[in-house]
C-alpha cells in the first residue's frame, strides 16, 4: 500500500510511475505454486499530480486490471458533523476545499501553459483588427468588459466561405470564477497547414442558470454553423447533448473531459508550441 502518492514528486523529487514500476517487480512470483495477487493500493488526496490522474483514469480504459474510487472525507461515517465543520473553516480557500474534502480533480497549474508558450500563439493583429473594426462601426465585432474579469466578450462576424468548431463548457457563476461557463468558435479553414484562429469567445455571466450558455451556444451554432461542435460532458451537464441540444436540433457530442483531461492538455501544448491556435492578446481570461 502506498499513501499519499499525490504528493510523492514534491516531497521526495521522484516520480510515481518509476516507484510503481520498481515496487511492481517485488509482487511477482509464486508461493508452493501459488502465483501472488500481485496488487497494489495507492491512496493520495486529490493532489496535482499528472502522474497519479492518469493511473487514475487507466480504470476507465483498462477495467480489467484497474479500479479508481473517489471518495469525499464526508464518506467516512467516523466523522461527526462538528468535526466536519471545523475542517470546512480551517481550509478557507473554498477552491482548496473542494479538492480536499470533496475529491475534486485539481485543474492544471499555470507551469503547462507558461506566459512564453501563449505569447507567440497571442496575436496582435487580431487585436488591431477588432479595433479597427469598431472604430469604424463595422457590423459584427464585439468586446465587452467585466470588472476584475477583462474581456469577456470578444466576436469577429462569420464568413460563409470559412469553417468553425463550436466547443464550450456550461458553468453556474460569474468571472472570473472559475465554475462560470465558456463558449468559444474557432475558425479552422486550411488546418492544420493555417493555424486556428479564435473567432468568438464569451465568458459567460452563468447567474446559477445554465440557460445564458445553452443560449449562447445556440445563437452560435446557428450563426457560424460549425463543422464540429461539442461540450464538456463531465459531471452535472451529462446529457446536454441528447436533453437539450438535440431537442433544438443542434448536432453536439458531449465529451468525457474528466478521463481525458491530461490527454488533452498534452495535445494542446503540442499546438500552442508549434503555434497552431492563434488568440487575441487582449483575452486574458482564456
Amino acid at each position: 500500500m502506498l499513501d499519499e502518492a499525490g504528493r510523492l514528486a514534491e516531497i521526495t523529487g521522484g516520480s510515481l510511475d518509476a516507484l510503481l514500476a520498481n515496487l511492481g517487480s517485488r509482487m511477482r512470483g509464486q508461493i508452493g505454486g501459488r502465483k501472488r495477487m500481485g496488487k497494489m493500493i495507492v491512496l493520495s488526496t486529490a493532489e496535482y499530480d499528472p502522474e497519479l490522474w492518469e493511473r487514475f483514469d487507466m480504470a476507465g480504459s483498462l477495467p480489467q486490471y484497474y479500479m479508481s474510487i473517489m471518495a469525499t472525507t464526508y464518506d467516512n461515517p467516523y466523522l461527526a458533523a462538528d468535526q466536519l465543520g471545523a475542517m470546512e473553516r480551517r481550509i478557507k480557500d473554498p477552491e482548496k476545499r473542494k479538492q480536499l474534502m470533496k475529491s475534486e480533480r485539481p485543474l492544471p497549474r499555470g507551469n503547462e501553459f507558461t506566459p512564453e508558450r501563449l505569447e507567440p500563439c497571442q496575436s496582435r493583429e487580431m487585436d488591431d483588427v477588432m479595433r479597427h473594426a469598431r472604430e469604424n462601426n463595422l457590423r459584427g465585432y464585439y468586446v465587452e468588459e467585466a470588472q476584475r474579469a477583462g474581456t469577456v466578450l470578444w466576436v469577429t462576424p462569420p464568413n460563409e466561405f470559412d469553417r468553425y468548431v463550436l466547443i464550450g463548457d456550461p458553468g453556474q457563476t460569474t468571472p472570473p470564477d472559475r465554475n462560470s461557463g465558456v463558449v468559444v468558435v474557432l475558425k479552422v479553414t486550411g488546418f492544420p497547414q493555417v493555424p486556428a484562429e479564435v473567432a468568438a469567445f464569451h465568458w459567460v455571466d452563468e447567474q446559477g442558470s445554465c440557460w445564458p450558455f445553452i443560449n449562447q451556444r445556440e445563437e452560435w451554432y446557428r450563426a457560424y454553423r460549425p463543422i464540429y461542435s461539442a461540450f464538456d460532458a463531465s459531471g452535472t451537464q451529462k446529457g446536454f447533448d441528447e436533453l437539450v441540444f438535440a431537442q433544438k436540433g443542434m448536432l453536439v457530442e458531449g465529451v468525457q473531459v474528466n478521463t481525458n483531461k491530461m490527454r488533452m492538455v498534452v495535445a494542446l501544448k503540442l499546438i500552442l508550441g508549434k503555434q497552431k491556435l492563434l488568440m487575441p492578446k487582449e483575452i486574458q481570461g482564456i
